[in-house]
């Protein structure tokens, strides 16, 4: 039996969220093994006032970085997690035609991943497309569809980007957390995944799957509003 029809037949709507935080722990897990702990650091005779990998975790961007991360995967998976039902329940397209639509959801999120800080500066699109999704689902569902299409797209564009932030600030302030740096984004990341999910299974009984995506745009938003806040022009 395939990977993905094991889960599909074991796992219900309400239980989803348990599976997206196991996995997170599991990921979570492997980094604190396999993340390495022995990268060339900077070498000085005297002690740096940014030494300390403390005084990087309390860095002003470094905050508003991490919490961009979490906005945006919770922004993403808590309509992500329940996109099946999203797809075919709430949209009426046939189960025949799930695998198809998620695999070119998939292509434009590999699209994201090349357009970097393009998608940075068009952040808020985001919160618009979801908004946008959740009225025309049940009339438009086609035009529903492509608006997740684009969100799913401009989810994948801030990996990079944020990743080149703080390994930059490691390397000018805090040269002694390069390997705290390297392993910011995958952790908060996972973290964001839980929070949507988490967020969303809490929310759905009170709501059908279809006004998920207005939960969604408000995490957007509020990421929206942090990668404003980290665009203006500071010393790194």
């Amino acid at each position: 039996m395939p990977l993905g029809t094991f889960i599909s037949t074991t796992f219900n709507w309400h239980d989803s969220f348990w599976l997206i935080d196991i996995l997170a722990i599991f990921i979570f897990s492997l980094l604190l093994i396999y993340v390495p702990r022995n990268t060339p650091q900077v070498k000085t005779t005297e002690k740096q006032p940014g030494a300390n990998p403390l005084q990087f975790m309390l860095n002003k961007q470094v905050i508003l970085s991490v919490c961009f991360i979490m906005a945006i995967c919770s922004a993403q998976f808590s309509y992500y997690t329940y996109i099946r039902p999203i797809l075919t329940s709430e949209m009426g397209f046939s189960l025949t035609a799930l695998n198809l639509l998620l695999l070119f959801l998939g292509v434009t999120a590999i699209i994201g991943n090349s357009l970097g800080a393009w998608g940075a500066d068009h952040g808020g699109m985001k919160a618009i497309g979801l908004i946008l999704a959740g009225l025309t689902m049940h009339q438009l569902s086609f035009l529903s569809y492509l608006l997740l299409a684009v969100v799913c797209m401009f989810n994948s564009t801030y990996g990079a980007t944020v990743q080149m932030l703080f390994m930059d600030i490691a390397n000018k302030r805090h040269p002694q957390a390069l390997d705290l740096a390297s392993s910011l984004n995958p952790v908060f990341s996972n973290l964001g995944i839980s929070i949507g999910s988490f967020t969303a299974a809490q929310l759905l009984p009170y709501s059908g799957p279809g006004n998920i995506v207005y939960l969604a745009a408000g995490f957007a938003l509020v990421g929206f509003v942090l990668a404003t806040i980290l665009k203006r022009p500071t010393q790194i």
